[in-house]
């Protein structure tokens, strides 16, 4: 859910723009990293509904995306703060 409680939808741009991405790849799985870069910046971060919208969106698993979102640290799985800090040693 949103912040106003309502299921989250991609914005008319947003929606374009996932259209466009679609484009670029061969199969829609090949496309979900970059969707799932576009649902973070629109979103703010991947929510479970938001990774449930994905899935449904693009007609694979919730299996899937989740197993992409959880894997690759660039996306946030928690609504981030005001800061982010990462350290390297």
């Amino acid at each position: 859910m949103t912040a106003d409680g309502t299921p989250p939808r991609f914005s008319d741009a947003a929606l374009a723009e996932y259209q466009d991405i679609l484009g670029r790849y061969p199969t829609r799985r090949a496309a979900l990293m970059p969707t799932l870069w576009l649902a973070q910046r629109e979103f703010g971060w991947l929510s479970t509904p938001v990774q449930e919208y994905v899935a449904a969106l693009m007609e694979l698993p919730l299996a899937w995306v989740g197993s992409v979102a959880s894997f690759y640290t660039m996306y946030w799985k928690q609504e981030p703060g005001r800061l982010h800090l990462q350290l390297c040693r």
